[in-house]
């Protein structure tokens, strides 16, 4: 019995998991008064090692006209585990302004360690990316899992942090005005949680397809905040 409820439970995991196959989330990006430029998500199927795994890639641009002061050029590939979407392997290209940084990481899971350049840290729980978690979240509110914690890896540091929804309330983004969860990570320790104090902000919206609409990260120069323009499944 406890087998046929796990083959059950995992089925529907998996199937929860397809319905981001294949989809495209563009937003609008700026930073509170103006436009800045956008920002995509595209999420499918890819090969890592000769298995089968999800692919993440987001692109954040800067427009022509606040290229001429600050130039944004980031990048993110993520490729994750289509069981629980851990991360396996990510690429990161970082152009903002005069910094630039590439960062390039693979995790072993059977040696517990994750490798970055000549560097390594080991490992004791699955870690995920601060971006491609928000596929994570999305899996977790569609079996109503409205609390976790996880360890999130970024540019060679570890942080272990909880998630849990803020509160409901209702927004407007250019795709539409919807009923949403905001959901923000905190930190489990008294360290920072990410870059720039990690503040992020995600709000999904509350129906079957919990569609991040709505996202906000503080950056160096500002409170980027993305509302999204496109969806396509």
């Amino acid at each position: 019995m406890r087998n046929k409820l796990f083959i059950i439970f995992l089925t529907f995991n998996l199937y929860a998991n397809e319905n981001f196959i294949g989809e495209t989330l563009k937003y609008n990006a700026g930073f509170r008064i103006f436009s800045a430029g956008e920002a995509v998500l595209s999420f499918n199927w890819d090969t890592l090692g000769g298995d089968s795994v999800y692919f993440l890639n987001a692109e954040i641009k800067t427009n022509s006209f606040l290229d001429k002061f600050y130039k944004v050029r980031d990048r993110i590939k993520a490729w994750m585990s289509p069981h629980d979407f851990s991360l396996k392997k990510v690429e990161k290209f970082v152009s903002e302004g005069s910094y630039k940084k590439k960062h390039f990481a693979e995790i072993d899971y059977l040696k517990n360690e994750i490798k970055f350049g000549k560097k390594s840290l080991n490992i004791k729980n699955r870690v995920f990316d601060p971006l491609s978690i928000i596929y994570k979240i999305r899996e977790n509110l569609v079996i109503k899992k409205y609390f976790f914690e996880v360890n999130i890896y970024d540019m060679g540091k570890i942080k272990p942090v909880k998630f849990e929804i803020d509160k409901v309330e209702w927004v407007e983004v250019p795709y539409g005005n919807f009923e949403c969860f905001l959901i923000s990570p905190k930190p489990i320790n008294s360290k920072k949680l990410l870059k720039n104090e990690g503040q992020m902000k995600v709000w999904f919206t509350k129906d079957e397809k919990f569609i991040p609409i709505k996202i906000e990260q503080s950056t160096n120069v500002g409170t980027m905040v993305m509302e999204l323009q496109e969806y396509n499944p």
